[in-house]
């Protein structure tokens, strides 16, 4: 899904800070998604190493055990490094919308998702831009294969990943979506994406305080389906249609803290 509209979000002053604590300590029936990536904590770069801290597994307990909540983890990660890294009882998306749990239910398979073939053709090319570009690496999931470019010097690594975005056109016509987002190059299955999966717990009916927040592209795809009165929250300088915005997963932490707190 492509966003709506996209446009540059104002930071979080005291006043609206205070009025979306208000709405929180208020409502009785919340539905809260979080991005993990760039929103929760800073990128690595080895994904790997963004290994939930202490200090986020506290806080996401927190806000989980609150029976007002339903806290939902709305992530590209796959579902194996999702159950590894969170032993909590919440709600998660894996792969970008490729699957969804609750609570400690089974993982869901997102609908219409065709096999993973199209694998044999991606992952030479991605295999031949780690070769000429050291410190880049491939990451698979089930329906997705991403070229990470992170921490690769700047000049080479972003101009390798126009040409490799370019070389990689033809995944269009195989029912596939391309990916170019947080200095990740992703190929995965077409109609997998953030908003979809969002709307399976959004359709509920008896929200009365719905948050999220999140870094990237991918994020927006979940703001754009949001009711008018929910809050959403870019974490980053990029242009968004979140209503605010927040500098760093840091400012993110303090902000939940707040809200556990208040």
């Amino acid at each position: 899904m492509v966003p709506k509209k996209v446009f540059f979000t104002n930071g979080v002053g005291k006043h609206k800070e205070k009025e979306l604590i208000d709405d929180y300590c208020k409502s009785k029936n919340r539905l809260i998604f979080l991005d993990y990536d760039g929103t929760l904590i800073r990128f690595f770069d080895r994904p790997e190493d963004a290994k939930p801290t202490d200090d986020i597994l506290d806080v996401l307990e927190k806000l989980a055990s609150d029976k007002k909540n339903e806290l939902v983890i709305i992530s590209g990660r796959a579902r194996k490094t999702i159950d590894e890294w969170f032993d909590i009882d919440m709600s998660f998306v894996a792969g970008h919308g490729a699957w969804t749990k609750e609570g400690r239910g089974e993982w869901e398979k997102a609908k219409n998702l065709n096999d993973s073939d199209w694998k044999s053709k991606v992952r030479p090319i991605f295999e031949k831009y780690v070769e000429t570009t050291p410190g880049s690496l491939i990451e698979e999931k089930d329906f997705s294969l991403a070229w990470h470019f992170r921490g690769v010097d700047s000049t080479t690594s972003h101009k390798r990943a126009r040409t490799l975005v370019k070389e990689l056109e033809f995944v269009h016509s195989m029912n596939l979506q391309l990916l170019d987002v947080s200095e990740v190059v992703e190929v995965m299955n077409a109609g997998v994406d953030k908003s979809t999966a969002a709307l399976h717990w959004i359709e509920k009916p008896g929200w009365d305080f719905i948050l999220a927040i999140g870094d990237d592209w991918t994020d927006e795809n979940t703001f754009s389906v949001l009711p008018a009165a929910a809050y959403s929250i870019k974490v980053g300088p990029l242009p968004s249609q979140a209503r605010f915005r927040m500098e760093s997963p840091d400012m993110v932490m303090k902000f939940l803290k707040k809200l556990i707190e208040a």
